[in-house]
């Protein structure tokens, strides 16, 4: 994938979020994994020039292999430096080929789309023996996450994204940790931030947050409005905060009148 080729995607009205965050970070050569439902979809690679797909599907593994060869006989095409994962959804029985072929590769973003199985797990990056240099991390459509006080990935990204998922659940990992920017688009975006500011230290160093939730499915767990409030009080370096809300009826208290007070440090613009 070029970079013309991102720029596109990214300005496209439907495009997900690889775009726009590939564009910011100025990537150049994405490895474009697509698992499918049974995991024998063939991956792309696109750095410089579009290659053309094998007639045969072969093992993704094998597959992976092959186009990793043939980058480093190239010394015009960059290192590869975004990786998403569509379908997303880790299988025990050639995880460790995948990641023995993967290993050396030092990605800036992680993308990993979970598709029809909801679930993503990060704990299959822990097996790694050279660690990801990740500044950006991308989870869409999950709602579950397998991942652990342990892991590698979580401690290093400096901008995560969760995208269309639904009650992920995050370790209480070491404070301080590097995240900066936090960006979540629709589900239940309120509650998220509410377990991560009771059961986390994920809010603590944020200085940006960007929270889009229209489609009505907010606070439909144990929090309320004034704890969703509440939560922006774990943010006391947060500089930047973007609001897009779809406020349903039933919720009589829900104001922002508040926000001037838990964010005494934030300057409110004009709506």
């Amino acid at each position: 994938m070029t970079p013309t080729q991102i720029t596109r995607r990214a300005l496209q009205a439907h495009a997900a979020p690889l775009g726009e965050e590939a564009t910011r970070l100025g990537l150049r050569h994405l490895l474009d994994i697509d698992l499918g439902d049974n995991r024998q979809i063939i991956p792309r690679a696109l750095p410089i020039w579009e290659r053309p797909a094998p007639l045969l599907k072969q093992s993704i593994p094998t597959r992976v292999k092959e186009i990793l060869r043939a980058d480093r006989k190239s010394a015009s095409i960059p290192p590869i430096d975004g990786l998403p994962f569509h379908k997303f959804f880790m299988h025990d029985e050639w995880i460790k080929a995948l990641a023995e072929v993967l290993d050396g590769i030092r990605p800036r973003l992680l993308e990993l789309a979970a598709g029809c199985h909801e679930y993503c797990s990060l704990d299959e990056f822990d097996m790694f023996r050279t660690p990801f240099p990740l500044e950006t991390l991308i989870i869409s459509g999950a709602i579950e996450l397998e991942t652990s006080i342990q892991s590698t990935l979580l401690p290093r990204i400096t901008t995560l994204y969760l995208n269309y998922c639904s009650g992920l659940r995050f370790p209480t990992l070491p404070s301080p940790l590097k995240l900066r920017r936090l960006i979540m688009v629709e589900n239940n975006v309120m509650d998220m931030i509410c377990w991560m500011a009771e059961e986390t230290h994920m809010l603590e160093e944020l200085e940006e947050l960007v929270l889009t939730g229209t489609n009505g499915c907010d606070l439909a767990s144990c929090f309320d409005w004034q704890q969703y409030l509440d939560s922006f009080q774990k943010m006391p370096r947060l500089r930047m905060l973007q609001l897009s809300h779809r406020i349903l009826s039933y919720f009589e208290e829900a104001t922002l009148n508040g926000l001037p007070v838990v964010l005494p440090q934030t300057h409110l613009g004009p709506a």
